[in-house]
């Protein structure tokens, strides 16, 4: 269906108040579903650089010092530094 004959029916249908009704009504519904969409792609993004920032923090906090191996590293560096 063409603009103009969508148009047509809806004076057919409807009174011209709530056809002015009817039309801001599903401007306002179109405009609210476009900004969700654009809110959950943002989102969406978002997700997945603060998922690789976690993933590089957790990386960083793995390749800390294991404290349970931690003298015998001491002891393996200063076995091997010269003096």
């Amino acid at each position: 269906m063409q603009p103009d004959e969508i148009y047509q029916n809806l004076k057919e249908e409807v009174e011209p108040r709530e056809a002015s009704r009817l039309i801001a009504t599903a401007i306002k519904k179109m405009i609210g579903e476009r900004l969700q969409k654009r809110l959950a792609a943002e989102y969406r993004d978002a997700n997945v650089e603060i998922q690789g920032q976690y993933n590089d923090l957790e990386g960083t906090v793995g390749d800390g010092i294991n404290w349970k191996r931690a003298p015998m590293i001491l002891d393996i560096d200063l076995l091997s530094t010269k003096i």
